[in-house]
């Protein structure tokens, strides 16, 4: 399972992510992650974040697919909250690669910046007119930072 904790630290950092997201957070922007994974990671999650460069951020579990009631609630675990629920939120910019969830961003927040993380599952994404695609973080930070 890809997110069983010890997977989970194996996970690399993307080039340029930890730099992007200090630049951003210098410039006064507020920044959030918000992840597919299960709230259940919340542990392991907060461990690779500090242990990665990303340490205090907000981190807001999305279950997109419904499968919540699949893993095991710990203790002290973060809520999920669902697709429905992160839509009725507002942000100025979003950066994600899930085809599965830009889409609805796209249709709940025409007036939000939507950059689409290129990745080889999202190539054929038809990008809406709040879309953009960007190849790396420093194409993110330049594109939020103008």
């Amino acid at each position: 399972l890809s997110h069983d904790p010890d997977n989970l630290k194996a996970f690399p950092v993307t080039d340029g992510a930890a730099e992007g997201i200090a630049a951003l957070r210098a410039a006064g922007h507020a920044v959030e992650i918000v992840t597919g994974r299960p709230a259940s990671s919340h542990v392991a999650t907060e461990r690779w974040l500090a242990e990665n460069g990303f340490k205090g951020l907000s981190v807001t579990y999305v279950d997109k697919y419904g499968r919540a009631g699949c893993y095991v609630q710990n203790p002290g675990d973060t809520p999920s909250i669902t697709l429905a629920e992160l839509l009725e939120r507002r942000y100025d910019a979003a950066v994600d690669d899930s085809p599965k969830v830009l889409g609805p961003l796209a249709k709940a927040w025409p007036n939000t910046r939507l950059l689409v993380f290129s990745r080889p599952w999202n190539k054929s994404l038809r990008l809406a007119s709040n879309m953009v695609r960007v190849e790396g973080w420093k194409a993110v930070v330049s594109d939020l930072l103008v």
